[in-house]
């Protein structure tokens, strides 16, 4: 729209009254045109451009933002999904290997089995403290994503 200003402006005026005892109108065209002062109508016309550029830099920058925290979400749900499943397998593994250990205890079965049970056991349990490690570098994760940051707060002065 700032680039019209190069051109001429036509507007219609008009004037109506009475004049002579009867009723007047006339109707005239108005010409204005600054042309003059194309210093100030091309800062205008950049100031317009510039406008526009940082319109479009910061719906890019939303658009990203939208898209990490849509992607961080995914993450999170699909990590709750799977800390979830793990949790299920450790119970399962905990009564297997108790299971296996009874069956030792009894002599049906050769302690290697036991072992092998517990060892299940055991790798199930650190696959689900890592899933925990996960979830909150997750969570971290998505507080950043929506705009949330640590500060230095004021000092808090102890009595002596």
């Amino acid at each position: 729209m700032a680039a019209a200003d190069f051109y001429p402006r036509i507007s219609l005026g008009g004037s109506a009254g009475l004049i002579g005892g009867g009723f007047d109108a006339i109707l005239t065209p108005l010409i204005s045109w600054s042309f003059i002062n194309q210093g100030a109508i091309r800062a205008k016309v950049a100031a317009a451009r510039g406008s526009q550029a940082a319109l479009a830099s910061w719906d890019a920058a939303i658009l990203r933002a939208l898209r990490e925290v849509e992607t961080v979400l995914a993450d999170y749900q699909a990590e709750h999904r799977r800390h979830a499943a793990l949790a299920l397998a450790l119970r399962e593994s905990e009564a297997a290997s108790s299971r296996a250990l009874v069956r030792y205890q009894l002599g049906a079965d050769s302690f290697l089995v036991a072992l092998d049970a517990e060892r299940t056991r055991n790798e199930a349990a650190l696959m689900l403290s890592s899933s925990n490690l996960r979830i909150g570098q997750i969570q971290i994760s998505l507080f950043r994503a929506l705009g949330g940051g640590w500060e230095n707060g004021p000092a808090i002065a102890t009595a002596n």
